[in-house]
């Protein structure tokens, strides 16, 4: 005889308060779910952002670190080799005969090996004369072409070793230094070699790398530590994972980057002991829920099955109930509005979607038009260093006066400066532009010593500088410009003054049209002739909307002109704190 199970009533025969006793009983299981999970991987999110902070914290006293260990060897280094008698026999070294510079090379040997000596994390110390001379370490072996490796391309202007190359072979770390006698001539290339384990005892010292993984590199990417020494003198190839935190900084001077990882479930252990609490507090929560829901179940469809009872006592009696509505019900009115949330909601998308295509496309178009800000100032400074090396001073003051101003360009979140930084940037634009004029142009500076610190709008003063000198000169072989400034009570005055061509009646009252009048910058300039008339006035306009939108009504601009005398530009600025500013 086989023994069958009861048969589970359907879905469909289950009372209506089993149905709403379990769908309470589901809802609050789930509502306790997500909470105990949001809290969970809240908590476990709120730790690893406390543990990135304290890598950056790590990796910032790590850096620091390095950076005066290597400092500090560099110090002990020259001061060990190049003392006075050393730097005598060095000065003369180019001019003195070959007996004296067979003792020069017998006192480097000397001091050489009493470095390695005492310092057991030198390898060696290398001297490549310019004139062909050369010593070598008896541990080490010559460079070949030394003076067309990276060894020799270096920036020797701070006298310091410049760590170049990772000998993987060796273990070595090396850096380069330039030897310049009293006269500031060449005399040698330096090449010293240090043991790479210099840098993994500084990372290992007071364990501040003991519970995660780090890599050491310098600025072409070569692994010069690691705590997988099988790393040393690879490339660096970021391998990151989800499991794993990770962050970066940036060794100063040196350029190195240090690279710090740590793996989450380390940091993420006592979430775990967390939880088990949680899972406690949720059967709780779990057992009261169920009380809840029997409780609302019941109470919800006593009166339900009161109004079914009626019905069923209504019907025996077989009266004739009215039918309802067909059309007008809510079910109709929520397919009516469901269809027209729809159609809303595809117009949205298109709407969003074509938007989104122009934002993509500007923003395309902005990127294409971008110059990369650091390629740029390596350049300049190429530039600056080529100058420099080929003795023309005047090309160098030209460069580095035109670095100066892109980068105060390029600080967009700097706002406002102070009167002498600003002056500082007219100076730096009026060298580049006095070169033009070969000295013609005179720049007089008349600043009161109380304004020097107060803040101003970032390029104010240049624009006006800049105006002077492309229309106020342009027909004039000589004149001066005049930048003066005056503290009065709480206001700052500042006045622009050139005794150039001027500007002309007309041109004068349509600026000052411009000034009172126009809602914006872009309507005046669009207002302006096609090719025929000179846009002279666009910098004030633009001056005067900045000032509006900075200081309200609380600033004048005043604009003086005599056709064949000159042009007085006047600035009355209210004046302001720096942190107000």
């Amino acid at each position: 005889m086989l023994y069958r199970l009861p048969a589970i009533p359907a879905w469909k025969d289950t009372t209506f308060y089993k149905k709403l006793l379990i769908l309470y009983c589901l809802l609050v299981t789930l509502l306790v779910g997500c909470f105990y999970s949001a809290s969970y991987f809240t908590s476990r999110e709120t730790l690893d952002l406390k543990t990135k902070d304290y890598m950056n914290h790590i990796g910032d006293l790590i850096s620091l670190k390095i950076w005066r260990s290597i400092d500090e060897l560099d110090n002990t280094i020259q001061s060990a080799l190049f003392d006075m008698y050393m730097n005598e026999l060095l000065g003369t070294y180019n001019e003195g005969e070959d007996a004296d510079r067979q003792t020069t090379l017998q006192y480097i040997s000397g001091k050489v090996n009493q470095l390695i000596s005492l310092n057991p994390y030198v390898e060696a110390v290398d001297f490549y004369f310019y004139n062909g001379d050369l010593w070598i370490s008896p541990a080490s072996k010559p460079i070949p072409d030394v003076f067309k490796s990276p060894y020799f391309y270096i920036n020797n202007l701070n006298q310091k070793l410049d760590w170049v190359v990772f000998e993987k072979a060796n273990n070595t770390i090396n850096g380069s230094k330039i030897v310049m006698d009293s006269k500031r001539r060449a005399v040698a290339l330096m090449v010293v070699k240090i043991n790479r384990k210099f840098l993994t005892d500084v990372l290992n010292q007071d364990d501040l790398t003991a519970s995660m993984d780090y890599v050491l590199t310098n600025q072409e990417g070569v692994i010069l530590s690691s705590t997988d020494p099988g790393q040393l003198g690879e490339m660096w190839r970021p391998a990151r994972s989800g499991s794993y935190i990770h962050t970066e900084r940036t060794v100063t001077v040196l350029q190195w980057n240090l690279q710090l990882q740590a793996p989450k479930v380390t940091f993420s252990a006592y979430v775990l002991e967390y939880g088990k609490s949680q899972i406690v507090l949720t059967l709780v929560i779990l057992i009261l829920g169920f009380m809840t829901s029997l409780a609302m179940a019941r109470s919800i469809s006593k009166p339900i099955n009161r109004l079914a009872r009626q019905m069923r006592t209504v019907g025996a009696t077989e009266l004739n109930m009215p039918g309802a509505p067909v059309t007008t019900n809510e079910i109709a009115f929520l397919e009516n509005s469901f269809e027209h949330m729809v159609r809303r909601i595809d117009e949205l998308i298109n709407k969003v979607y074509k938007e989104t295509i122009f934002r993509r496309e500007s923003e395309l178009k902005a990127l294409q038009a971008q110059i990369n800000p650091h390629f740029l100032f390596n350049v300049l400074d190429l530039l600056n260093w080529k100058a420099l090396m080929a003795k023309q001073e005047e090309i160098s003051e030209v460069v580095q006066s035109l670095s100066r101003l892109l980068e105060a360009n390029m600080r967009m979140d700097e706002k406002m400066v102070t009167v002498s930084q600003e002056a500082a940037y007219v100076r730096d634009y009026f060298k580049i532009m006095s070169k033009k004029f070969g000295g013609r142009i005179r720049l007089i500076e008349d600043l009161d010593s109380r304004s020097v610190e107060l803040p101003i709008p970032k390029l104010l003063l240049q624009p006006l500088v800049e105006n002077a000198i492309k229309h106020g000169f342009r027909y004039i072989d000589a004149g001066e410009i005049r930048i003066q400034s005056v503290v009065s009570a709480d206001r700052l005055m500042i006045r622009v003054e050139d005794n150039g061509h001027g500007i002309p009646p007309d041109r004068l009252h349509d600026v000052l049209d411009a000034i009172r009048s126009h809602p914006s910058l872009s309507s005046w300039e669009s207002e302006l002739p096609a090719g025929g008339r000179e846009r002279t006035g666009v910098g004030l306009v633009n001056i005067a909307r900045r000032l509006q939108a900075i200081y309200g009504e609380d600033s004048h601009l005043q604009v003086k002109s005599i056709e064949g005398k000159g042009t007085v530009v006047a600035l009355d600025l209210p004046i302001r704190e720096r942190e107000e500013a």
